[in-house]
């Protein structure tokens, strides 16, 4: 059967504390700017889905007065190893799109679980062309599985592979004397894929795991990162081994 929903949402809320005001012995990471708007946020989001072929869930936010964290370069087309932070209150609007497809494909004891992301940001650069908020834009994650009872059902079995992979974007870095994510437009990330193969099994009330990540790492240059100047973990396996002694 065939579902639809629609929710409209208004919000007005304050940034948070960090923006207002933080006290440092860094003269760069020393602020006080109580003259802060509220952020306002309006969106709209659309559901429609089927419980076989799949939900289709779309999301179109209009923000104004946006604030957030800004990654300033000491000097003109730098590329900034030392993270120098300004917070900054966006003075334009920002248009956001997102549509997403989830979807749990069966057939016969295998199962492909896919879902795949679109995003698009409409917004007025700042002075020097600074783009604000940034996102990859397309996301895409899928897993094939083999999932069975096996030996009079005494075993149960799942196993299989899932892939990873978004576009490259300039995603934000981590600023550990804030803890605050901050944008940036110097350093891009993305465009690899990230394979894991595993197998999960259970006997009785003993449950065993294994998993092969990123079985990929050595095929794809070694040029991969979760944010900017931060690496990627390499190929890894985890195992374990979980017995409960009562039933």
């Amino acid at each position: 059967m065939w579902s639809a929903r629609a929710k409209l949402s208004l919000r007005s809320q304050a940034p948070n504390f960090n923006f207002f005001l933080h006290r440092s012995n860094f003269v760069s990471y020393d602020w006080n700017q109580p003259e802060y708007k509220n952020q306002l946020i309006n969106s709209l989001n659309l559901e429609f889905g089927h419980p076989k072929w799949g939900k289709i869930d779309a999301n179109y936010e209009v923000l104004s007065n946006y604030a957030y964290f800004k990654n300033v370069l000491r000097e003109k087309n730098e590329i900034a190893e030392e993270l120098i932070v300004a917070p900054t209150q966006f003075e334009g609007t920002i248009n956001y799109l997102k549509i997403r497809l989830a979807q749990n494909l069966g057939f016969w004891k295998f199962s492909l679980i896919n879902t795949v992301q679109y995003q698009n940001v409409d917004q007025t650069s700042e002075e020097g062309g600074f783009q604000v908020v940034n996102v990859p834009e397309w996301i895409g994650r899928s897993s094939l599985t083999f999932s069975s009872q096996l030996f009079d059902k005494a075993l149960y079995l799942q196993t299989g592979v899932t892939a990873q992979y978004f576009t490259n974007y300039y995603a934000d870095r981590y600023s550990g004397p804030i803890g605050e994510f901050v944008a940036q437009n110097h350093t891009l990330i993305g465009e690899f894929p990230r394979i894991d193969f595993f197998v999960n099994a259970k006997v009785q009330q003993t449950r065993i795991f294994f998993k092969y990540e990123h079985i990929n790492s050595d095929r794809t240059g070694y040029n991969f990162y979760s944010a900017p100047f931060t690496p990627y973990r390499d190929s890894i396996i985890r195992f374990g081994i979980v017995w409960n002694f009562f039933q």
